[in-house]
């Protein structure tokens, strides 16, 4: 008879915990359901994604400064930083291979009120540029690299001044091209 017993008691043990797996599981798979559910139906509803003043997430992140949203219809201008056949021309600090440098700068912006900011702000981006450019030697110049180098900081410059100068957003300032590049 105790025997028995241990055989039976085992065998009940067994199908106890089977339930309880069973139940896991519907647990489980209802929680999925419910996770996937609420996120098809935020991605649906195009909350995924928004920022979180949008979300009602309260005042804490109401204070960041909002981004201007690209205009994707906007048409893209390019703005002379200088004066028409008047290139920006520079002593270069290392004067072993070339002395001076000349170049003709653009800006690229889709933001057609910048035109007037730059004008106004003209002297600044110059005296910004041709510090930028005066401090340059001539062998790093001579490289594709050193010249892009050169373009992102003059980038960089051309974004700072026209920040502090007219308060604008460095990224209306998309880009910085060389349309001239003379080194003698």
């Amino acid at each position: 008879m105790a025997e028995a017993n241990q055989t039976e008691e085992p065998v009940a043990k067994k199908s106890g915990g089977s339930k309880l797996v069973v139940i896991l599981l519907i647990v489980v798979v209802l929680l999925l359901g419910g996770v996937l559910g609420g996120g098809a139906w935020l991605f649906l509803s195009g909350k995924l994604g928004a920022p979180a003043a949008e979300q009602g997430e309260g005042a804490a992140h109401e204070e960041e400064k909002p981004k201007k949203k690209k205009d994707e219809h906007a048409v893209a201008s390019y703005v002379l930083i200088g004066e028409a056949g008047k290139p920006l021309l520079a002593n270069l600090a290392d004067t072993s291979e070339a002395d001076f440098l000349q170049v003709e700068v653009q800006i690229l912006t889709t933001h057609p009120e910048l035109e007037a900011k730059v004008k106004a702000h003209m002297p600044a981006l110059r005296h910004a540029l041709l510090t930028l450019f005066s401090q340059q030697k001539s062998p790093e110049l001579k490289t594709a690299q050193g010249r892009e180098q050169l373009r992102q900081q003059a980038l960089a410059e051309v974004r700072k001044v026209l920040e502090k100068q007219a308060g604008i957003d460095p990224d209306e300032v998309e880009d910085l091209l060389f349309t001239s590049f003379i080194m003698q």
